[in-house]
């Protein structure tokens, strides 16, 4: 039993393949916000937003999933283009390293949300 164990991984690891997309460098948002002064203005409202923020909030879209919040890219500077469903859309994706999640901005994404919705 033991040998076909060992005969199925490696005959998986043989087959397996390897997927690569371009990386699409762009300007970090903390770079441009540094360059033009506004970084410190914008960490002091991020801060005053996340403490008006209560952790036992019932107004979320679906409340019986886990509840992320994706705002610490601002040093991110590579980018990918990734397509997903039929008909195809395309979306830039942040590419998270850490972890084998992908996140894809939905159509919550709203005006008052500008740094997850930037183009």
């Amino acid at each position: 039993m033991l040998l076909w164990l060992v005969l199925l991984a490696a005959t998986n690891d043989a087959i397996a393949e390897t997927y690569q997309m371009p990386l699409v460098k762009i300007r970090s948002k903390m770079v441009e916000m540094l360059r033009a002064g506004s970084w410190a203005t914008h960490i002091k409202q991020m801060r005053s937003r996340q403490i008006m923020e209560a952790p036992t909030e019932k107004s979320h879209f679906h409340q019986n999933l886990p509840r992320f919040k994706i705002n610490a890219y601002h040093n991110m500077e590579y980018v990918a283009n990734i397509t997903i469903g039929s008909p195809e859309q395309t979306f830039t994706v942040v590419l998270d390293t850490g972890s084998p999640d992908t996140w894809v901005v939905d159509y919550t994404c709203s005006a008052d949300k500008p740094l997850v919705c930037d183009d």
